[in-house]
């Protein structure tokens, strides 16, 4: 009970000092961001959305917090999760730089989300790529994934 009641004050006292402002000081750091992630799983899902740009890094690589981030980011509501994710995903997958490890991440999250209208514009995106590598992760993807009511020959039904 020690340890819970210390965690509870804490709590308290990041509260008192204003959450928002405290956790986005936490971004500063790696053990931080991990505090964030915790601390965010316990909050109504309302005080994710401030952190989901922050965060869709994280849920869309690989490190030891893809979880977290995943999960702390599927806690928010789909509709507002959908208009939010949709200029992350663009940023990262019209970077020049962009490789199967993007579109296969961010697919994986998408999916786990259910944003399947993203999933299937992700896969469509991935079908017009010279990569062999990107093309498995369309291919993956359209067969596996998605419902067939959001398959049309491989791209969105509208």
């Amino acid at each position: 009970m020690d340890a819970e009641d210390r965690y509870l004050d804490a709590l308290w006292d990041v509260r008192q000092a204003g959450l928002e402002s405290q956790l986005r000081a936490s971004l500063k750091h790696r053990m931080g961001t991990r505090m964030l992630m915790r601390l965010l799983l316990h909050e109504p899902p309302e005080q994710t959305m401030p952190f989901v740009a922050d965060l869709f890094p994280l849920a869309t690589t690989i490190n030891g917090q893809v979880g977290y981030a995943r999960n702390v980011i599927g806690r928010v509501n789909s509709g507002w999760l959908f208009i939010a994710l949709r200029p992350l995903i663009a940023e990262r997958l019209d970077a020049p730089e962009a490789d199967y490890d993007d579109y296969r991440r961010i697919a994986e999250a998408l999916e786990q989300w259910d944003q399947h209208k993203h999933l299937a514009d992700l896969v469509a995106r991935a079908e017009t790529s010279d990569d062999p590598d990107v093309l498995e992760v369309a291919e993956d993807f359209r067969r596996t994934y998605l419902p067939p009511e959001d398959l049309h020959h491989g791209t969105p039904s509208g």
